[in-house]
């Protein structure tokens, strides 16, 4: 038989257990980060500085960290910059569109190149031209 106490216990065991339940929905609201769903400015990408992203290279998940986000430049009626990420050394990753993914953000496809290396590590280039 449910009674007061119980019914008071299960209500309040059902609202911890929901928290953890929503978890990843509503990351990015809580952490006030921007979504790549929508339009992929400047501020999106410097919001992200230092945070992990993975692509699927040749069937296998790939961290990329943001290391960068550079200003080219741009006029009254563009938006230009680039997006450095880190990769790890010796990665087949040919220039053209990869989906990258944010835990919390979402996934967008971006244009990359490789960009430079070093002993530790191949860094690849996101070059962005917006139109205002």
């Amino acid at each position: 038989m449910l009674n007061r106490r119980r019914f008071v216990y299960g209500i309040l065991s059902v609202g911890a257990l929901g928290s953890g339940f929503l978890g990843r929905a509503n990351a990015a609201q809580r952490t006030s980060l921007p979504s790549l769903h929508g339009r992929l400015d400047r501020d999106v990408f410097l919001a992200f500085r230092h945070h992990t992203f993975t692509a699927v290279i040749e069937g296998r998940r790939v961290p990329f960290v943001l290391v960068n986000v550079s200003d080219d430049g741009g006029g009254a009626s563009s938006e230009q910059f680039t997006v450095l990420f880190r990769g790890p050394r010796g990665l087949p990753l040919k220039p053209g569109t990869t989906v990258f993914s944010h835990r919390t953000a979402g996934s967008a496809p971006l244009y990359v190149q490789a960009a430079q290396s070093d002993e530790r590590a191949t860094y690849y280039r996101a070059p962005f031209n917006l139109l205002s």
